[in-house]
């Protein structure tokens, strides 16, 4: 501190009984303000009317931040706090807003002084003439947040401004979301404020890793943060985006000392659907974001009139799928395949289940759709295969039938890189022989890249598992592809069944064709007697359907297997 603060700041006088130091401050050349123990403003000099053209008469009584740009942070301030509650004199780099709204750099000292039992703060300010990059600072404290580095509010608007802009010209769309940290008051009040502005600055780093590089993110409240995701295809990017943010604040934030939970809420608007300019995105973001905070905290909400009712149903429905996924609500039931000519069981498919809490049974032909259209479905189908084979152990365990469970594996599942190790893992943890796991494959997950699926095929027959081509014949004309994979059976797909006793050509071709193979044939979705009697006739191998019966559950299925009376 110069000496000149020194000399002033020994005079432990009030300003409002001395005139020798209202003479002081009035001939001072250094722009001063003095304030009391509740941090208003009692005293302003001349010097500092002219450097911000505020009048003394606008200045008195008031809290000093309300001159302040914010530029800075509640960091500053913490720090300025805690060194004066120490007996220590605070000096740094601040910038002041003019009355005309000018932004300019200052660097302000403060000593603490007592007098008759009161407290109050000498600021003195003085400017960054001396320093060659005082006007890089001034556009860097004007349009960032100095406390995570984030673009500020006006700087925010101004560059989604500009994509809008962009937009219009190419017919991009572009989502604003807007984060509110629940409770952030809570952590300021039970910890402290250094504490919350550490919170921020990792929250801060959270945001950029999940976003892309062209996406911007911005602090425009003290808790509030907005991303631009811009150039998007569909709303649905939004959702995703919103879900990785939401799973990263399932973890706990590291801090140097401590943990600290954080939850997070988003409202999510979109151009051009709920407006056209920032100003209005910024206000669609704003209600969806109230709306969620009032139902339901830790989520993300679209506003609602830039949706269709059935979009927004399945942007829920994916969420809520999420949710069953991570709290085991999904179930399963299994489907006997029993052998056409004895009736006898040969095996059963595991099929998924899902009972929603509100919505009651949600159908596999609308839900898995949705898993398929993200990576949910990975871990759907390792959550699956890890179930079943659990409760396929567990019958042999108790002494029921050894017969093969069929599991559908989806495309995404089959071609993803750790297919194979997940198999691998859940038979060893489970302890399931290999030969009792078949794995159901549709012709689409085989026909994308042939060469990489005879591989995987090949690797899955040498652990020693059967696979099966499901739906066979509706997809791709993969017959020239047939004799190259190593497969062990073919499932007649149910729309080959239904006209069966009019018309069985697809039927028997299909048998000839695995006959002339070594194949077996599965034939799904039998309901009538005249269709298990054509199959029969056409010497199919096994039959699955109503007509022998109905997905069971695990214990009408463990009846199904018929305990045996000698279980050594």
């Amino acid at each position: 501190m110069n000496p000149q603060v020194k000399q002033q700041a020994s005079l432990a006088v009030s300003p409002l009984d001395n005139d020798l130091l209202v003479t002081l401050l009035a001939s001072s050349r250094e722009a001063v303000i003095i304030t009391d123990e509740k941090n208003r403003i009692i005293e302003a000099n001349p010097a500092f009317e002219k450097l911000t053209d505020f009048s003394r008469s606008d200045l008195l009584g008031k809290d000093p931040r309300f001159f302040a740009s914010g530029a800075y942070g509640r960091g500053v301030y913490t720090e300025a706090l805690s060194q004066l509650e120490q007996g220590n004199p605070w000096e740094g780099k601040i910038t002041l807003r003019k009355k005309g709204g000018e932004l300019f750099p200052f660097v302000l000292s403060i000593q603490r002084s007592a007098h008759q039992g009161a407290l109050f703060n000498l600021c003195f300010f003085r400017t960054q003439s001396d320093l060659s990059s005082t006007w890089d600072e001034v556009y860097e404290m004007a349009y960032y947040d100095q406390l995570t580095g984030l673009s500020n509010r006006a700087f925010f608007i101004e560059q989604l401004s500009q994509a809008l802009h962009l937009c219009q010209r190419t017919g991009k769309k572009l989502a604003l979301l807007r984060l509110d940290i629940d409770h952030f008051q809570k952590i300021n009040d039970s910890l402290d404020y250094q504490v919350g502005d550490q919170v921020l600055a990792q929250i801060s780093q959270i945001l950029k890793r999940v976003l892309r590089k062209s996406d911007l993110i911005g602090r425009v409240g003290s808790d509030e943060f907005v991303l631009g995701l811009f150039n998007i295809e569909k709303p649905k990017y939004a959702a995703e985006v919103a879900e990785k943010i939401l799973a990263e604040f399932r973890h706990p934030i590291q801090l140097e000392n401590q943990t600290v939970y954080v939850g997070v809420s988003l409202g999510v608007s979109l151009y051009p659907e709920d407006g056209e300019k920032a100003e209005d995105l910024f206000k669609a973001s704003s209600q969806a974001l109230a709306y969620v905070k009032k139902t339901d905290r830790g989520h993300f909400y679209f506003h609602a009139p830039g949706q269709t009712q059935k979009a927004m149903d399945q942007i829920f429905l994916e969420g809520d799928l999420r949710k069953a996924l991570k709290n085991e609500e999904l179930s399963y039931v299994y489907q006997p395949q029993v052998d056409s000519q004895s009736g006898e069981i040969l095996g059963f498919e595991a099929l998924i289940r899902w009972h929603h809490p509100s919505r009651g049974a949600v159908s596999p032909v609308e839900f898995i759709p949705l898993a398929e259209e993200s990576d949910l479905i990975i871990e759907i189908g390792a959550y699956t295969l890890s179930r079943v084979v659990t409760q396929v152990k567990a019958w042999q365990v108790a002494g029921y039938k050894k017969v093969p469970v069929s599991v559908n594996i989806s495309s995404k599942q089959f071609s993803h890189p750790e297919f194979l190790d997940t198999i691998q893992f859940v038979l060893a943890h489970c302890g399931l022989e290999p030969q009792y796991l078949k794995l159901e494959i549709t012709e689409g997950s085989l026909m994308g890249q042939i060469d990489q699926a005879i591989e995987t095929l090949h690797r899955l027959k040498a652990l020693g598992l059967s696979t099966s081509i499901d739906d066979f014949g509706t997809g791709y004309s993969s017959l020239s592809y047939l004799q190259r994979l190593p497969i062990q059976e073919l499932k007649i797909d149910r729309s080959f069944i239904i006209d069966i006793c009019k018309n069985h050509n697809i039927a028997n071709a299909v048998i000839n064709l695995a006959k002339s193979m070594n194949l077996k044939v599965v034939a799904e979705g039998v309901e009538e007697k005249c269709q298990s009697d054509r199959l029969k006739a056409l010497d199919c191998t096994c039959i699955q359907g109503f007509f022998f019966s109905r997905p069971l559950s695990v214990g009408d299925m463990a009846q199904y297997l018929q305990r045996p009376v000698n279980r050594g």
